[in-house]
């Protein structure tokens, strides 16, 4: 997701990146709930596995203006391969000023298929047949803090326990011991002034 927002009135600019469906699904759900889009919105359907920036681009993306990135959920469904290309294209992308939202799972090296399992037997009974460690790509990877420092961004990691807490929510007692995943850093970076990768 994109979104350019300027001095002087001009109109910000919002754009999603992901396939169709998806795409069409979110539209339709956050439409049902009236929660319209508060700026021009340009649904770009494409797949990360494809050449997404320049379906940005020719889509109308500005890389000379700051931006915002939400990779929200995603990281652990990509080889460790695809998560350094991504933050790749991402800072490419980006100009001085711009931020990206996403996660750290450090757990994902030593993910437990079995409780995975465990845990996603309700949905099972209920006809959602879900295999979640068939899903996940595990073992080791480059920590998403570390990556993106040595790109040239600013970043704030916050665990799941300390951001409840920030937000005055109580966290589940048990929520590290049953999720397979472990802990989860919530990641905030900035990217600082001189700091811009090679074109995508």
């Amino acid at each position: 997701m994109r979104g350019r927002t300027g001095c002087g009135g001009r109109r910000a600019r919002s754009s999603t990146s992901s396939i169709n469906p998806t795409c069409a699904f979110k539209t339709r759900t956050l439409a049902d709930l009236g929660a319209g889009p508060t700026a021009l919105h340009r649904p770009v359907p494409v797949d990360l596995r494809e050449d997404w920036p320049s379906a940005l681009r020719a889509a109308g993306f500005d890389p000379s203006q700051p931006t915002a990135w939400l990779a929200e959920g995603l990281l652990i469904y990509l080889p460790p391969q695809a998560q350094d290309a991504l933050f790749d294209a991402i800072t490419a992308l980006s100009a001085p000023g711009s931020t990206v939202a996403t996660e750290y799972v450090p757990g994902i090296v030593d993910f437990d298929g079995d409780k995975a399992r465990a845990l996603s037997a309700p949905l099972r009974d209920q006809g959602l047949d879900i295999d979640m460690p068939s899903l996940v790509y595990t073992g080791a990877r480059t920590p998403v803090p570390d990556y993106l420092r040595e790109k040239g961004w600013e970043v704030e990691g916050t665990a799941r326990a300390d951001l409840f807490s920030r937000y005055g929510r109580p966290l589940p007692q048990d929520a590290e011991d049953t999720d397979p995943l472990g802990e989860i850093v919530y990641v905030r970076a900035t990217l600082g002034g001189s700091s811009r990768a090679g074109r995508v």
